[in-house]
């Protein structure tokens, strides 16, 4: 039988136990929450990132609207300097995009103060070299007199070009819309110079918060980010792929 001395030194010592395992669980639990609020907080704004991606869909519209507005022009139209002006825009394909980011950052904070905005994203794809050159190529493969018939029917320009040519140069404006979404998509660098607010941020951008040097990298989970960010491109190219395997026939044929 064990005195009361030595009943008092099981209850205290036991009691201390206790404690230190509650305590230790608590511990435990704690860490497990911070890391649960760490990874919410990843996830949050990695899902904030992958919502902003629609706006490469507004940009592919204005994109396509001007671009074709642009080639019309240098295909069917005649006025002075049209050629001169036409190659100097395929110069600047010589000219590498970073070198452009320096003027277009002192634009956008010191002339046009959209920093931190939508159209910091947007304003600078609103018309590119490249689908200039595609449509216009497109355009100059419409047969002259059918915009000859449209003319003598009491069509205007701007008829001619939403009724006659663009219905007919489809398939190169479904290209056009696959680069320029592409393009949109997985811009990364740009997003970073011109924002600062994680919900303006490209989905590639986006990925940066799954790394977190305390808690670790969850590459699991980039990897699953990686794979949900490509799928948009995925259906992008699956619904345009007729269209975009047309324009691409038709160039190598004409060639």
């Amino acid at each position: 039988m064990l005195s009361l001395e030595g009943r008092r030194a099981l209850v205290t010592g036991g009691g201390r136990g206790i404690g230190l395992g509650i305590a230790r669980g608590l511990a435990g639990a704690g860490a497990d929450l911070i890391l649960l609020g760490r990874e919410s907080a990843r996830l949050e704004e990695a899902g904030k990132s992958i919502e902003s991606g629609g706006r490469a869909i507004g940009t592919v519209i204005l994109n396509l609207l001007f671009t074709s507005l642009a080639a019309y022009p240098f295909a069917k139209m005649k006025f002075r300097g049209r050629d001169v002006i036409f190659y100097l825009l395929l110069a600047t394909f010589i000219v590498p995009p970073q070198l452009t980011y320096i003027p277009s950052y002192v634009l956008a904070v010191n002339v046009f103060r959209y920093y931190d905005t939508i159209m910091a994203l947007i304003f600078p794809s609103l018309a590119t070299v490249f689908n200039i050159f595609l449509l216009r190529q497109a355009f100059k493969s419409v047969p002259d007199d059918l915009i000859d018939a449209g003319r003598i029917d009491g069509a205007g320009e701007f008829r001619i070009w939403w009724s006659i040519l663009l219905p007919i140069v489809r398939p190169s404006l479904a290209t056009a819309a696959i680069i320029t979404f592409v393009n949109q998509w997985n811009d990364f660098f740009w997003p970073l110079v011109v924002t600062r607010s994680s919900r303006m941020f490209t989905p590639p951008a986006g990925i940066v918060y799954f790394a977190d040097a305390e808690a670790g990298t969850k590459w699991s989970i980039i990897m699953a980010a990686a794979i949900v960010i490509i799928m948009p491109l995925i259906v992008a190219f699956l619904l345009g792929r007729k269209q975009f395997i047309e324009s691409m026939t038709h160039a190598a044929i004409k060639g």
